[in-house]
């Protein structure tokens, strides 16, 4: 069945981005830092840090799907506490194929 030619106009406008394009991590939920604009302090959600086998599937599913990915470790909490599984995760995530790290 041929798309409506009002949604074949559209579809003529979109340009494909490969899915998902960025991934933010949050590998660790807590912060040291006291920056004024940010909304950590009052978050009353459970904070703590990403276990690693949570982390390996994670990475494992974006490089199949889109290896440029970018991923940015670092969401509400400060990655930075957390050096040694930092390392890790970014070592993990260059050794299945993901670029931009």
């Amino acid at each position: 069945m041929p798309l409506d030619p009002e949604l074949a106009s559209l579809k003529k406008t979109l340009k494909e981005i490969p899915f998902p394009s960025r991934f933010a991590v949050e590998l660790c939920a807590e912060c040291n830092l006291a920056c004024s604009m940010c909304h950590h302090p009052q978050m009353k959600r459970p904070k703590g840090v990403m276990p690693f086998e949570l982390w390996k599937r994670c990475a494992d599913q974006v490089a199949a799907r889109s290896p440029r990915t970018e991923v940015w470790f670092s969401f509400c909490g400060e990655p930075l506490l957390e050096p040694d599984l930092l390392l890790d995760m970014i070592a993990y995530g260059r050794s299945v194929g993901l670029r931009s790290i």
